[in-house]
């Protein structure tokens, strides 16, 4: 049976100390949307708008590693939103398509492969 990783011993330790941590560090608002924080525990299937949640820095989509300098806390909202912004990322042939402001500029559309004459 495969385990997810934020199932694991591992994680849920991390987790747990860097709540900790920013419940010792006076952390009592999120640092993006300055809500106040409810560190306490959530019942299954209960969704809070202002719970602490462990939030990666650099995603680990995008490389980013479960260690305690790559996690921060932010509210649930937070970081919902920050999921979901960052997990739609355009893409043009399998590429991540560059955009310049809202019109394609040049340069920014990757050219077809170029086929021997």
């Amino acid at each position: 049976m495969v385990t997810s990783r934020t199932g694991t011993a591992m994680w849920k330790n991390l987790r747990s100390a860097v709540l900790r941590d920013a419940q010792r560090d006076g952390v009592t608002a999120c640092p993006s949307c300055h809500r106040p924080l409810f560190f306490g525990q959530r019942r299954r299937g209960e969704y809070r708008p202002d719970h602490a949640e462990v939030d990666h820095i650099v995603p680990r989509e995008l490389g980013g590693r479960d260690v305690r300098e790559n996690l921060r806390v932010l509210c649930a909202d937070c970081n919902k939103r920050r999921r979901g912004r960052e997990r739609r990322v355009p893409t043009l042939n399998g590429r991540p398509a560059l955009r310049v402001s809202r019109q394609w500029g040049p340069g920014t559309i990757p050219s077809p492969p170029s086929r021997g004459s």
